[in-house]
């Protein structure tokens, strides 16, 4: 069903590859579409930068400030919404919602996301009134996982409540609507109490001057919480602050909940945020959720490992910084991290003039069994051991000499983007790539066709 809102773009409007559809959902910072990206044929999600309260929609579509003394804070506002974007475009989690791109046009800033098919939690609540454990427990690791990544990066949601966590069909549960450019627009433009989710948030987002960290999430996770099990909202801490009402969990909440659940719920919600839960870790330790710790499996061959790549006295360096060894046969050891490339993409030849031919580009999956095809029938420079790169195998052969680029007179026909071996953990159809032209490095659908180079030795 379609929302109205006399401010948004017409069904039709193209922003970049992008057709609008129709209005999702709207606030007081702008407006979010659903969007079908007309080259892939699929659904997005498009959250325009309009902020009610300082600026308007005029006939051609711009988005303007409502008065000259409104510019300076749409325009600062708009810097916090675009650095926002680049910050969130790091993160690959099922529980993080994946950021694809941003765009500029009409004179403000388009957010591209992933579109989830589902509903919002705080529909299924209105709908049911609470959550039975499993479905509680179901929340809790996959949200606990995606703010651990977050905080380890330094990065604070500040507006976690069940109308920006979002069930995707299969359950999943995925953060939306991250808080921290409205909260910093807030902060200078207009009261922070209108900015804040009243019963979510913790007191101190209620200042400009407040202290705010892991706690600070934990809090909003914690109300949230509360209302899957208890089908209350929690009192709003400005109030708490003054006389503290709230009802714990292990009061309230039936008992079918475990108690620990309950507790952990209440010690994510003491009102005042050095008493609180600090960390992600402390929430796991009181839940006493054991955290699994990734071993690495060692690696099995059908043969004896492979030999290290080893640099042969008479190699000569090339490069203008002298970093790779030429071993003269098509391939190079990079004396910084070890690892030996093959300088052609796969598709070309080696030969006394360089490589010759055209390059191949590869959907992912075959650009791996390229690589496995390649050593089944014989290898290359005497080796059968090549593969594709990881991604961070794949940056190191970026130079940072002003902006990021690789070296053509060592790898020829590279000014493109390259598959690396490693997949997105937000989605299974992505891989990680690099565009060698300006050093980008980004996720891409595995059906899109890119170059390859291989690689042997590390891991």
């Amino acid at each position: 069903m379609s929302e109205y809102h006399s401010q948004a773009l017409p069904t039709g409007t193209h922003l970049g590859e992008y057709r609008i559809e129709r209005v999702l959902g709207h606030g007081g910072f702008g407006i979010t579409y659903l969007a079908q990206d007309v080259n892939l044929q699929t659904p997005v999600a498009i959250k325009e930068f309009l902020p009610a309260e300082t600026a308007y929609r005029d006939n051609d579509s711009k988005v303007r400030a409502l008065s000259s003394g409104h510019q300076e804070f749409f325009e600062w506002g708009l810097e916090r919404f675009i650095d926002e974007a680049r910050v969130l475009a790091r993160f690959r989690h099922p529980s993080i919602i994946q950021v694809y791109r941003f765009l500029q046009e009409n004179e403000t800033a388009y957010l591209v996301t992933e579109y989830c098919e589902g509903e919002p939690l705080d529909r299924l609540l209105e709908r049911e009134g609470r959550l039975d454990e499993a479905r509680v427990q179901a929340l809790i690791n996959p949200l606990l996982d995606a703010l651990e990544q977050l905080h380890a990066q330094d990065v604070i949601h500040r507006d976690i409540k069940p109308g920006n966590i979002y069930l995707r069909t299969d359950g999943t549960p995925v953060l939306l609507d991250f808080g921290s450019a409205r909260q910093a627009f807030g902060a200078r433009s207009r009261s922070m109490t209108s900015v804040v989710s009243a019963g979510y948030a913790p007191i101190e987002q209620y200042s400009s001057r407040g202290k705010q960290g892991p706690w600070t999430d934990l809090y909003g996770l914690g109300a949230t919480l509360y209302r899957c099990v208890t089908g209350q909202t929690p009192p709003e801490a400005s109030e708490r602050i003054v006389e503290d009402e709230l009802v714990p969990a292990v009061n309230t909440a039936d008992n079918s909940y475990p108690r620990l659940l309950l507790e952990s719920i209440d010690a994510a919600l003491a009102v005042r945020s050095e008493q609180r839960l600090q960390s992600v870790g402390k929430f796991s330790e009181k839940l006493n959720v054991k955290q699994p710790k990734s071993a690495a499996k060692p690696r099995i061959y059908a043969q004896p490992p492979p030999e290290s790549p080893r640099i042969p006295n008479q190699a000569p360096l090339i490069g203008h910084d002298e970093r790779y060894h030429d071993l003269g046969d098509g391939t190079v050891i990079d004396e910084n991290t070890g690892l030996q490339w093959m300088r052609c993409p796969l598709g070309m030849k080696w030969g006394v003039d360089g490589c010759s031919g055209k390059p191949k580009k590869y959907k992912w999956k075959d650009a791996l069994e390229a690589a496995e095809r390649l050593d089944q029938e014989g290898g290359f420079a005497g080796y059968r051991d090549w593969r594709v790169p990881s991604i961070n195998e794949l940056k190191t052969l970026l130079t940072y000499e002003g902006p990021p680029y690789i070296k053509e007179s060592v790898f020829p026909e590279s000014d493109r983007w390259f598959w690396s071996a490693s997949p997105c953990a937000g989605g299974s159809d992505r891989a990680w790539s690099v565009y060698f032209y300006n050093g980008n490095d980004d996720w891409s659908l595995k059906g899109y066709y890119y170059r390859v180079r291989l690689v042997r030795g590390g891991q």
